[in-house]
């Protein structure tokens, strides 16, 4: 019988940090991981036996891996997830100054939304 290779985080952890060794083109390796985090996503049980959380609770962050050598734009890449409560609503906007961010869903589903910045008119009117 043949055995079948699973794709573990440590092999999505490989496979990132070799796209920012080898793509100089950011919007590429964005594209790379977003590729390796779909097929980890794929992989049932994983994040599960990672986290070993309480049969009810463990909301909140956990940060799974923490790298200091390869990144965008400067060294440093976190994999983290969130374990939220049914019925949550999120985060309240934020931003990520100069990084940026792959988002998946292990299990359920999430709303995105995107904002933008919106900066009040300067009124120039000078009283002399």
């Amino acid at each position: 019988m043949t055995q079948t290779q699973t794709y573990t985080l440590d092999s999505f952890i490989a496979d990132v940090r070799t796209a920012f060794a080898s793509t100089p083109d950011p919007v590429a390796r964005a594209e790379a991981v977003r590729g390796h985090l779909r097929q980890l996503l794929a992989v049932p049980g994983w994040l599960e036996e990672r986290l070993q959380l309480p049969a009810e609770g463990g909301f909140g962050r956990h940060d799974l891996y923490v790298d200091a050598e390869y990144g965008h734009p400067a060294p440093g890449f976190l994999v983290m997830c969130s374990v939220q409560r049914p019925g949550h609503s999120g985060t309240p906007p934020h931003d990520h100054g100069a990084s940026w961010v792959v988002y998946g869903v292990y299990k359920g589903a999430i709303e995105q939304r995107k904002y933008r910045w919106g900066y009040p008119r300067l009124d120039r009117r000078m009283d002399v």
